[in-house]
């Protein structure tokens, strides 16, 4: 392909691009607001329950607190010398 084809292409294509992102819509509410309830167990475990019978299926989903991101102040590496 000759040089001025080839930029010609790359600039309309970098004019699409541009214009699709110029035309995006930044209205769209992202926040969805969804029914739980929240308790705490005796052994400390939170528990966040959602209940939707439209379909029959069940999700469970466990987070851990347990990272570099949780390690106390003086004692780093933990988290990574158990993994």
């Amino acid at each position: 392909m000759k040089p001025v084809i080839t930029l010609s292409l790359r600039t309309a294509a970098a004019l699409l691009l541009c214009a699709t992102a110029a035309l995006a819509d930044d209205s769209l509410d992202t926040q969805v607001d969804i029914a739980y309830e929240r308790f705490q167990l005796d052994n400390g475990l939170t528990v966040l329950v959602h209940t939707d019978h439209s379909t029959p299926t069940v999700f469970v989903g466990m987070w851990y607190g347990v990272g570099s991101k949780d390690e106390p102040e003086g004692k780093t590496g933990f988290a990574h010398l158990f993994e």
